[in-house]
């Protein structure tokens, strides 16, 4: 039976390190994540459970350590913090049972009894900073002397580089996310490296684990009941000299941003592979409400594939409509490293490396893990991404791309009807007919997402959408995963994040019935909905703009 320890004051790193044993040398993940609590969180009492049974740790004790030469009991600690300060274990006691220490508690690490890898199952809250956003939230019940605590954070565990590498570590991450907020089923440590090397026996041994190939990592996902997406940066070295064209353009449609920021939108981790490592993104950063540099390059490709497309078709009259994604917006992702640590930052590009090192310092991953093995980062910005993995639940058959590519042709097979309500008066027809000319510099934007139908239809509720749009919305059939493209204006969108419609996807459908893939069309003056029998066109009065799923709480997305 656990039992605990009187509490420890967290007056710093240093006497926390001594205090929890932990090797200088070997235990960077846990001293920076220590730092974290202390700097960003004000941590003040360390409380230490000792005899804990952890299920995950058990699993691997039981498949690997019980068989090594040494002992490894298999009890574990299981460290709580408090932001409060407690004298002794009757304070806790007192506090708990008055339910004083709710907005107290920020998390709990599990300690493993192993010299590598100490950090174990963990769910810390992450430190609400202006503009990040930790879309990978889930809530976690801890129970400490017969009293229930709750923690809102996204699960970490480090690798121990025997039962898990940072392969299997970033995939239990994502599982374990993904058991609390999607029901899949739980899945251990060794189970992943079982399940992802069941078929892969020709490349060597799986237990002690060197790491996983990215198909082993597909694998896995299948097996575990995931149904991955794959998306790989083209390598030059595939292709024959003379198709060094064809490695050009599809180097240039190389976007990994784009894989990643519609999904993590959507609430779900993405799993990112650099060369030699993998991390799972757990969230994201946005600008500061400043003038936007992407903004130009974004029209700057819109006018040279204007341009290209004149050429091709000898019109010099064509206008390619000016629609980007809202993902101009995110700076940076947030990201869980087994080796550096908890909600770290990963800029875009260089420009946002070099900004945000300077604001944010402590949450741009180490250049080197200042460790007597001097193991280098391997990674600096979203460019060195090499592949990306989607750990999507089923029923999600459309992807992000399609729903964004088939939206975008939505809104210019209507540009006649939103014209038609700009005549009759509405503000955010005229404005949206003008955003969609290049000359404008003001471009529509698309937000892509999916989300469970029902839980839109609660926030359809608590919107102030238009009554019509809402009654028509709440009494639609709908799959269980709907697909939300949200239109907006540049300047609108950069001001508030209110949006002036939406675009509604069945997620099971197949992106060539281009006629039945979407249920609804909503833009400004007009709502059609598409049903299997027929097509409803219903007029809109003038509506303001208004918010549905938005990002104001970055606990609470």
């Amino acid at each position: 039976m656990s039992q605990l320890n009187p509490p420890f004051d967290f007056d710093s790193v240093d006497s926390a390190i001594e205090y929890l044993d932990i090797n200088k040398d070997f235990d960077k993940t846990f001293i920076q994540i220590l730092k974290y609590l202390k700097n960003y969180q004000n941590i003040k009492t360390i409380l230490v459970e000792e005899n804990y049974i952890d299920k995950d740790f058990s699993n691997e004790l039981s498949n690997l350590y019980s068989k090594t030469f040494r002992y490894r009991h298999g009890l574990c600690q299981r460290i709580h913090f408090f932001k409060k300060r407690l004298k002794d274990l009757n304070e806790l006691t007192n506090k708990l049972s008055k339910n004083q220490l709710d907005d107290e508690y920020v998390g709990f690490i599990v300690k493993r009894p192993i010299s590598v890898g100490k950090v174990g199952r963990t769910i810390l809250a992450p430190k609400k900073l202006p503009n990040f956003y930790y879309l990978c939230i889930m809530d976690r019940e801890v129970h400490l002397l017969g009293r229930t605590l709750k923690v809102k954070g996204v699960p970490f565990i480090e690798q121990d580089s025997m039962v898990i590498t940072c392969a299997q570590a970033t995939i239990w991450m994502a599982a374990k996310y993904m058991h609390y907020a999607f029901s899949h089923a739980r899945t251990l440590p060794y189970e992943i490296t079982d399940k992802a090397t069941s078929s892969f026996s020709y490349l060597g041994r799986s237990i002690p684990s060197n790491g996983l190939t990215a198909n082993q990592m597909v694998h896995g996902l299948n097996s575990m009941g995931f149904f991955p997406v794959f998306q790989y940066k083209p390598n030059e070295s595939d292709y024959y000299h003379k198709d060094e064209e064809i490695f050009e353009k599809e180097d240039a449609l190389w976007k990994p941003v784009e894989y990643i920021y519609p999904y993590i939108e959507s609430e779900v981790p993405v799993l990112i592979a650099f060369k030699n490592h993998v991390c799972v993104t757990v969230g994201h950063k946005i600008i500061e409400k400043e003038e936007n540099p992407e903004i130009d390059l974004a029209l700057n490709d819109l006018k040279e594939t204007e341009k290209e497309i004149r050429k091709n078709l000898g019109d010099n009259e064509y206008r390619h409509p000016a629609i980007i994604s809202t993902s101009i917006f995110v700076d940076a992702f947030i990201i869980h490293d087994d080796q550096q640590g908890i909600y770290k930052l990963l800029p875009i590009d260089d420009p946002y490396f070099k900004k945000l090192e300077g604001q944010y310092e402590d949450f741009i991953p180490s250049a080197i893990v200042d460790d007597k093995y001097k193991r280098y980062r391997p990674y600096t910005t979203v460019d060195d991404i090499e592949s990306v993995i989607l750990p999507l639940p089923d029923k999600i058959y459309f992807l992000a791309e399609d729903a964004y590519n088939l939206a975008t042709n939505l809104i210019k097979e209507n540009q006649k009807s939103i014209h038609t309500a700009s005549t009759k008066g509405n503000p955010f027809a005229k404005e949206l007919l003008s955003s969609l000319l290049i000359e404008s510099e003001n471009p529509v934007v698309l937000r892509t997402f999916f989300i469970k139908s029902r839980k839109y239809k609660e926030k359809v509720v608590e919107s102030d959408i238009n009554d019509n749009v809402k009654s028509k919305y709440l009494s639609m059939n709908m799959p269980k995963y709907i697909w939300i493209v949200e239109v907006s204006i540049y300047n609108i969108y950069l001001r508030s994040n209110l949006i002036v419609g939406e675009i509604i996807f069945d997620s099971t459908s197949n992106k060539y019935d281009y006629e039945n893939c979407y249920l609804s069309v909503h833009l400004p003056g007009f709502l059609i909905e598409n049903t299997l029998t027929k097509r409803k066109v219903h007029e809109i009065p003038i509506e303001g703009a208004y918010k549905v799923v938005h990002r104001d709480n970055a606990l609470n997305c």
